[in-house]
């Protein structure tokens, strides 16, 4: 019987751990997307360049505005990015909180000062 019970507490020592570690990976995001971002004036949409190196994020999107560097990270299924982009001669900084599932993100933009809307992305 103690030999039983020390068997299975040597097991759940050895084996706790690594669940542990596989669940805190974080999904992949490398890849292109394309990405709708909906404000109170109208939707806008880009295509979007993800480069992942562990947690951290680079990469860029891109319009007919032009093209905006990113920078963010990744935990788990939680994504955060940031990108500054041109409004009125002023730059906007946008930062996007949201969730991973399979091949979308959704989630919210804080656009500067000026608010927020909803966001989501596609893998392409």
């Amino acid at each position: 019987m103690k030999r039983s019970i020390f068997f299975t507490v040597a097991l759940l020592v050895a084996v706790l751990p690594l669940a542990g570690q596989q669940q805190s990976a974080p999904v992949k995001l490398d890849g292109e997307w394309a990405v709708t971002l909906t404000l109170p004036l109208g939707d806008t949409w880009f295509n979007m360049f993800i480069v992942q190196k562990g947690n951290d994020l680079t990469g860029y999107l891109i319009n007919e505005v032009g093209q905006f560097d990113l920078k963010g990270t990744v935990d788990r299924d939680q994504v955060k990015f940031t990108w500054t982009f041109p409004d009125g001669g002023r730059l906007l900084d946008i930062t996007f909180n949201g969730k991973v599932e399979r091949n979308t993100m959704s989630g919210y933009a804080k656009v500067g000062e000026v608010g927020q809307g909803t966001m989501t992305a596609q893998r392409k």
